[in-house]
C-alpha cells in the first residue's frame, strides 16, 4: 500500500509538471505570435487581402502578377465613364472599393456594377493610377493617394479619406508629375519632371527628403526591402539612369547608365532580390537588386513608355515595348522564350499576368491575351474608346482603362461559351504554312505560263507571200561640197583687185 501510494504521489508531481510546462508553452506561444502580429509591414508591403490591386501595377514592388484575374476568352459586362470627358486611369481595387483618376476628378466606385459612388474634384493634370495606402483609416481602406496638376505651379500630391471623402492632405511639388505614385510602409514616393524624388509621409503629408534625379523622372518609383528605385532620363540627350536609394533617407546605394542613350525607359519591377527594367537602347536588363551588377540583358525591338512597368514571377519576366511587342525571357538566365508582335503603340499600358494569360492593351483600343507556355495569341477584342491604359484585376473581373474622350472603365469577364484563338506571331515563321504558300504559288504560276502557251499555240506563226520583196524606199543621201555632182564653191573674196 505504501508503495501504491508513493507512485501514486509521484504520478501527481509529474502531473503538475507536466501541466505547468504546457501553460508555460501556451503561454509563449500567444506571446510570439502577438509579437508577430504587432510587427508593421516592411516598406514595400502594405497590409492589404489576397485579390486586391492597392496601385499601378499591384503592388509597389510592380510584379504585375494578379492571382484570381479571369481567364480568356472575356466578354464586356458593363462600361461607365464620368460625367463630361470620359478619359480615366488605371484604377486601384481595395476591399471592394475600386478609385480612379478622371480629367479633372478622383472618384471611386462599385468594380462589380461599374456604378460611380463618389466623385472628388482634382485640379487637371496626367491620368496616374491612384494608390490605397494600407488598411488603416476609415473603412478599412486607408487613404487614397493621388497626384494632380498639368505644370510646374499646380502640380501637387493629395490625400483623401475615402469613406468621407474629405481631402486629408496635400503637397505642393516642383513640377509636373506623369508618374503614378507608389506607396512602401508609410511612405508615399513621387517623381517630378524637374529631376527630383519625393519621400511624404503617408499620415501627415510632411516631406521626409528629397533628393536630386540626373533626369526627368517620368515613371512611378518602386519599392522593395527598403530600397527605393527610380528611373530618370534626359530630355535632350536621352541619357538613362536608374538609382536604387535608401527608402528611409534617400541615400544613394547603386545606378546604372547604359552606354548608348535613346529615349523611352520603364519604370523598374522588382520580383525577389532582382530588379528589371527595360531600357531607352532597346534592351531589357536583370540586375542584383543589392548592389546593381547586370546579371544578364537581352535586346527588343522597341523601347518602352516611361509610365508602364514590366511584369515578373519567380521564373520568367515579360516586357511589353512600346511598338506592340510583347516578349517572356527566363528570370534566371535571361533566355529568350518568346515574343508576338501585335500591330499597335503602347503609350500607357503594361502587362499584367495571371496563370494562363499575358494581358496587354494597345493605343488602338486592341486589348489581347497571349498564351505565357507559348507566346501564341488566345483572345483579342478591339474598342472604339481611345487608347489603353493599366489593366486591373477586381475579383473575377478586369478593369480595362481607356483615355479617349468616350473612355471610361470597361469590365470584362470569363465567357465560357467563346473560342480561344491560336495564332503564333507575325514574325515567327511557320514553316509549314510558308511551304504550303510557296507551293500554291508555284502551282498558279505554272498554269498561267500554260496557259499562254496554249494560247500562241493556237494563233500560229507568221506566214510569208511569195513574189519579189517590197522596197524598202531609202532615201538619196544629200550631196556634200567636194564630192561629185555638187557645185565648187566659190573662193572667198579677198578684197584685192588685180
Amino acid at each position: 500500500m505504501d508503495v501504491l501510494r508513493s507512485s501514486l504521489g509521484r504520478r501527481a508531481v509529474l502531473r503538475r509538471r507536466f501541466q505547468r510546462r504546457c501553460e508555460l508553452g501556451a503561454i509563449l506561444l500567444v506571446a510570439v505570435v502577438s509579437a508577430a502580429l504587432s510587427v508593421s509591414p516592411a516598406a514595400g508591403s502594405p497590409a492589404t487581402s489576397a485579390g486586391d490591386w492597392p496601385m499601378t501595377s499591384g503592388g509597389p514592388e510592380h510584379t504585375g502578377e494578379a492571382e484570381g484575374a479571369p481567364a480568356p476568352p472575356l466578354k464586356q459586362v458593363w462600361r461607365r465613364a464620368p460625367g463630361g470627358d470620359g478619359r480615366v486611369s488605371g484604377a486601384a481595387v481595395v476591399a471592394g472599393l475600386a478609385v480612379a483618376t478622371g480629367q479633372k476628378t478622383i472618384f471611386g466606385f462599385d468594380p462589380s456594377s461599374g456604378q460611380i459612388l463618389w466623385s472628388v474634384p482634382r485640379t487637371a493634370g496626367p491620368l496616374t493610377v491612384p494608390a490605397f495606402g494600407g488598411s488603416e483609416g476609415a473603412g478599412g481602406n486607408g487613404p487614397v493617394v493621388f497626384t494632380e496638376g498639368d505644370r510646374a505651379g499646380n502640380s501637387a500630391v493629395g490625400a483623401l479619406d475615402p469613406a468621407t471623402r474629405r481631402r486629408l492632405w496635400t503637397f505642393r511639388l516642383d513640377d509636373l508629375v506623369r508618374g503614378s505614385p507608389t506607396v512602401g510602409g508609410n511612405t508615399v514616393f513621387v517623381g517630378s519632371r524637374n529631376r527630383s524624388l519625393y519621400a511624404i509621409d503617408l499620415a501627415t503629408g510632411k516631406l521626409r527628403w528629397k533628393v536630386g534625379t540626373r533626369g526627368a523622372v517620368l515613371g512611378s518609383p518602386t519599392v522593395s526591402a527598403g530600397l527605393v528605385f527610380v528611373a530618370s532620363e534626359e530630355a535632350r540627350t536621352g541619357r538613362a539612369r536608374l538609382a536604387a536609394l535608401d527608402a528611409g533617407t534617400g541615400r544613394s546605394r547603386w545606378t546604372y547608365s547604359p552606354a548608348h542613350v535613346g529615349f523611352g525607359l520603364s519604370s523598374v519591377t522588382v520580383q525577389g532580390d532582382r530588379a528589371y527594367a527595360g531600357f531607352n537602347d532597346h534592351v531589357v536588363r536583370a540586375f542584383e537588386a543589392a548592389t546593381g551588377r547586370v546579371i544578364w540583358s537581352n535586346p527588343v525591338r522597341g523601347a518602352f513608355s516611361p509610365v508602364s512597368t514590366l511584369a515578373a514571377t519567380t521564373d520568367s519576366v515579360y516586357a511589353l515595348d512600346d511598338i506592340g511587342g510583347v516578349y517572356r525571357f527566363d528570370a534566371t538566365s535571361g533566355k529568350h522564350v518568346w515574343d508576338y508582335q501585335l500591330p499597335s503603340f503602347v503609350t500607357s499600358a503594361s502587362p499584367l499576368i495571371t496563370s494562363g494569360a499575358v494581358y496587354v492593351g494597345l493605343d488602338d483600343g486592341t486589348v489581347a491575351a497571349i498564351d505565357p507556355a507559348n507566346g501564341h495569341l488566345r483572345w483579342r477584342t478591339r474598342l472604339s474608346v481611345g487608347a489603353i491604359g493599366a489593366i486591373a484585376p477586381a475579383g473575377d473581373l478586369l478593369l480595362v482603362p481607356a483615355s479617349g474622350p468616350r473612355g471610361g472603365m470597361t469590365a470584362f469577364a470569363h465567357d465560357p461559351s467563346a473560342l480561344l484563338l491560336d495564332e503564333t506571331s507575325p514574325t515567327v515563321l511557320d514553316l509549314g504554312a510558308a511551304l504550303a504558300n510557296f507551293g500554291g504559288a508555284f502551282i498558279v504560276m505554272m498554269l498561267l505560263l500554260l496557259g499562254v502557251f496554249r494560247f500562241l499555240g493556237r494563233t500560229g506563226s507568221p506566214t510569208w507571200t511569195s513574189g519579189p520583196l517590197p522596197e524598202v524606199g531609202l532615201e538619196e543621201p544629200e550631196e556634200v561640197a567636194g564630192q561629185p555632182g555638187s557645185a565648187e564653191p566659190e573662193p572667198p573674196s579677198t578684197g584685192l583687185r588685180g
